[in-house]
């Protein structure tokens, strides 16, 4: 049975949002490929009690905040929720769904953040993770985990997708999958490295045949690659470490390690973080989950003093070789959980000096745990970097309880023509608490 309904909004997850019969306490119907503004005749796939999730059979009246994607893979591919609705809009429907799960989740109120809008809509990822499963190579389809073989991708640097096809091209009679495959553009060389990751059981029977090394011959673009069966290294030939710039550093990383997957959005991330910072030369920071120093060396340059806290022991190692390599001294790298380190270190940290800041950059899920170890530090400022605004929300609550006061916020476009988004959330200790 199909209904006709109005899009009314976006939801955190890419669906557009519509109520049935388009009444105030309708339930809640999530339409995948709805953009606010359509009129559309829809199916009910699945219901619940308080929501359903529905297919448009027609559009009936376009919004006027749709666009033709520019792939032909969109709606099967699972990679781009929303490049059927224009920029702008898109932009604005971040903004707005921070501001709201902020204040639905966190139960506190926000000022609009600061638009940060990409410098690159299309063509701006350098490091992606393709599936090769049953012979296809490319991205899992929508909600599904079967592969929609593609050749190119719009939203890929040129360099990665001709890598990609030639690699493809050069391996699809002899692998067929399962297995994941990253490649990763050093932008210093403008070659790619391709980490291979086979699955534990029964992946990839004709694998053992592949001379690996000499793909690298082969695929004019690729200067390095590893194979790993899980995250035991079976292969390693040529030059496998990325290289990247950000704020007039030259940064390195091996595979696997985790690095921003726009080299161009990271250069304006660092931006708004250092700026949010407004560091004099004078402040001594922490930075939480700091990677390969890709925050923790631009405060370093700026303050008295930076820690960097990380529990990839191989990112630990190209911390300290990238802050050796651009001779910067004043900072300090350790190994281990953040709440731990917390725990083990805050009390003689605020014993012996004074601690100004600390910058958090957890993984998607968060880290309520390092949260919750923190906030009786009673540090002035926070700087929370976010790619999840649910697990933000969540923390901010609890930060919000601890005396802490939301004092501005930035989304910074990483992923145009999807869902993602990332923010930066500034907080301060309240003089009441």
């Amino acid at each position: 049975m199909s209904e006709i309904v109005n899009i009314e909004s976006l939801s955190y997850g890419g669906a557009g949002v519509a109520r049935l019969d388009d009444k105030a306490d309708g339930k809640v119907l999530f339409i995948q490929q709805g953009v606010p503004g359509d009129r559309v005749s829809i199916k009910i796939e699945r219901e619940k009690k308080s929501h359903a999730f529905g297919s448009i059979i027609e559009i009936v009246e376009p919004s006027p905040h749709r666009v033709e994607p520019e792939c032909d893979a969109f709606g099967e591919c699972g990679g781009c929720q929303w490049m059927n609705i224009n920029y702008e809009t898109q932009l604005e429907w971040k903004s707005q769904i921070l501001k709201d799960t902020i204040k639905r989740i966190g139960g506190v109120d926000i000022a609009d953040p600061v638009i940060h809008p990409a410098t690159k809509r299309l063509a701006y990822r350098t490091r992606v993770r393709f599936h090769v499963k049953d012979g296809k190579w490319g991205f899992f389809a929508a909600r599904s985990k079967s592969v929609v073989d593609i050749d190119s991708c719009p939203l890929l640097d040129p360099v990665i997708n001709e890598a990609f096809l030639d690699i493809k091209s050069k391996l699809s009679n002899d692998l067929r999958g399962p297995l994941e495959l990253q490649i990763s553009l050093s932008q210093t060389d403008n070659k790619v490295t391709a980490l291979f990751t086979l699955e534990k059981r029964g992946s990839v029977p004709r694998s053992s045949r592949i001379n690996w090394p000499s793909l690298i011959e082969r695929v004019e673009l690729l200067k390095g690659i590893e194979v790993r069966r899980v995250s035991t290294v079976l292969v390693r030939a040529g030059e496998t470490r990325i290289e990247y710039m950000v704020d007039g550093l030259t940064m390195s990383a091996e595979p696997g390690v985790f690095t921003q997957a726009s080299y161009s959005a990271n250069e304006t991330l660092v931006s708004v973080v250092t700026d949010t910072a407004s560091l004099r030369g004078t402040e001594r920071v922490w930075d939480l989950f700091s990677g390969v120093g890709n925050l923790t060396l631009p405060l370093a340059k700026r303050g008295s003093y930076a820690a960097g806290i990380e529990d990839d022991r191989s990112a630990v190692w190209y911390a300290r070789e990238n802050a050796a390599a651009n001779g910067i001294k004043n900072v300090r790298f350790s190994s281990g959980r953040a709440s731990d380190k917390i725990v083990s270190d805050g009390a003689k940290f605020l014993a012996s000096s004074t601690l100004d800041m600390i910058i958090l950059d957890p993984p998607r899920g968060g880290d309520i745990e390092a949260v919750t170890a923190l906030a009786p530090l009673g540090v002035e400022r926070l700087i929370y970097i976010s790619c999840a605004p649910p697990t933000l929300a969540r923390d901010i609550k609890f930060l919000a309880e601890s005396g802490y006061e939301v004092v501005g916020s930035s989304v910074i476009d990483i992923f145009p023509q999807t869902f993602h988004i990332e923010s930066v959330t500034e907080l301060i200790k309240s003089e009441r608490s």
